[in-house]
């Protein structure tokens, strides 16, 4: 059987088309080359190349051999490398999940400093449903995931936890209009509102929060994503709930205000999970020890 280092010469003699570009790109001699190929046609039975007036080509046999080998061996490389270079961090994909847009409010602060540390590392996240991010843990094809409390299943492991609270905000008019007298649920639910989509979980907890009191709530806007809820209530067109801490620097500078309410609408707990009989993975490891040093 034809072992790694013959295949290695074969592969850049096929990609140089030249007996004398691989020499020199491998640091091996021509004649050492040559001897290789021809060591190599024997075990594989069969004419590799055929001479041409300026450097070699490929029979049919070597273009099939090729395209084979030419994969493996590119694999082969990636997992030689991979180890060392994993453990410095180097190299890798933090894959994480969410059912909810709350990961960015979570921690993209946390993402974004964790990849300046290690900029050579990649992220990815998949939006997806709780059984389907748990059936990912589960077979190591995700690393961690965030999900509401409530879906998280015995196989996982919490490894942080997150109080996600709301607050009404809306425009300066808004706030002033009830500055003194608190806008009532009520008042809330008769406002032009501006809320995330149907079917969402923070909507569902919003929603059951007001339902249990025997309001059901009719929204005029209901947008994607916390951003576009952000635009509209900035413009004055409506009124929102939002989680005060993620927007804390646009209430701070006055975008937006909190509205004086006299109901508090229930927070919700969202969790950073991950699975207890995960392989060993540095990257999750260290980006896990990351979080907990930056609080």
């Amino acid at each position: 059987m034809a072992n790694y280092n013959l295949l290695k010469i074969f592969v850049c003699v096929a990609e140089q088309g030249n007996i004398t570009k691989a020499s020199e790109k491998l640091f091996i001699s021509q004649p050492a080359i040559t001897k290789s190929i021809k060591q190599l046609e024997e075990e594989m039975h069969g004419e590799l190349f055929v001479r041409k007036n300026k450097g070699v080509e490929l029979t049919k046999e070597g273009k099939y051999i090729y395209s084979k080998v030419s994969k493996i061996l590119a694999e082969l490389d990636n997992i030689y490398m991979y180890c060392p270079n994993t453990k410095k961090l180097e190299s890798g994909t933090l894959r994480l999940g969410t059912t909810t847009s709350n990961i960015t409010m979570l921690i993209s602060r946390q993402l974004n400093s964790f990849l300046k540390k290690y900029p050579k590392l990649d992220i990815s996240v998949k939006r997806g449903e709780e059984n389907e991010l748990t059936s990912l843990l589960i077979n190591d094809e995700m690393d961690l995931a965030v999900m509401d409390s409530e879906f998280v299943r015995p196989e996982l492991e919490v490894v942080r936890e997150y109080n996600v609270n709301y607050a009404v905000v809306g425009s300066k008019e808004v706030m002033e209009k009830y500055k003194d007298k608190p806008m009532t649920k009520e008042d809330f639910a008769s406002s032009n509102l501006a809320l995330i989509t149907s079917g969402k979980t923070s909507r569902q907890n919003i929603d059951n929060y007001f339902a249990a009191y025997g309001i059901k709530l009719d929204a005029k806007y209901e947008l994607e994503s916390y951003g576009l809820i952000y635009e509209i209530i900035r413009q004055g067109i409506a009124v929102g709930v939002v989680n005060p801490e993620y927007f804390h620097h646009e209430i701070e500078r006055q975008k937006i205000y909190v509205i004086n309410t006299d109901f508090k609408i229930d927070s919700r707990t969202i969790c950073l999970v991950g699975h207890k009989n995960a392989k060993s993975n540095k990257i999750k490891e260290e980006f896990i020890k990351f979080l907990e040093e930056n609080q």
